[in-house]
């Protein structure tokens, strides 16, 4: 729906008015899945093919997409990529936390061993949920989204699929 409209405070009561104007009757509160509100305006709502031309149709609305999932193509970038097992690390990267919003993470993985890793900074107040933190994995928190069921769910931050592992090696590193 673009930008925040001047003047006019947007709530989630006005993305359902906008919903339950093409559902009608058939409206259930749950199939608004999200509110965007704060930086732009928009939602997330279940919708048939028919209902969401409905919607696409309706004044305000700037653009409609479908959600849609990815698999991941590769586990193991290092190797993709054909980096060297052995890197010189910049001796910054001791205060440094990398947070990664995923699918979970497997702590077991060779990429996570905090062999050489100080302790996180002081002000660091991390804990993991389900294993133990190390020097390296310093926090693991389980979150449900908004409303998108995650298949074989297991209520846990660890990885399931090989997915968020491979993000959070990728972007801290191997160490």
């Amino acid at each position: 729906m673009g930008d925040l409209p001047k003047g006019i405070e947007v709530t989630e009561l006005h993305h359902m008015s906008m919903v339950q104007g093409v559902l009608g009757r058939n409206f259930a509160p749950e199939a608004l899945v999200h509110s965007y509100r704060k930086s732009f305006n928009g939602f997330a709502v279940r919708l048939t093919k028919e209902e969401a031309k409905r919607v696409g149709g309706m004044d305000g609305i700037i653009s409609m997409f479908e959600s849609k999932r990815h698999k991941a193509q590769t586990t193991r970038s290092w190797d993709f990529i054909g980096f060297p097992q052995q890197v010189n690390r910049a001796s910054l990267e001791s205060d440094l936390i990398v947070g990664v919003i995923d699918y979970g993470i497997w702590p077991e993985s060779h990429s996570f061993k905090d062999q050489g890793f100080g302790p996180p900074p002081r002000k660091w107040k991390g804990s993991c949920q389900n294993f133990t933190c190390n020097n390296k994995i310093v926090g693991a928190k389980y979150f449900v989204g908004h409303g998108f069921p995650i298949k074989d769910d297991i209520g846990s931050p660890r990885d399931t699929d090989g997915h968020g592992t491979h993000c959070a090696s990728t972007a801290a590193g191997l160490g």
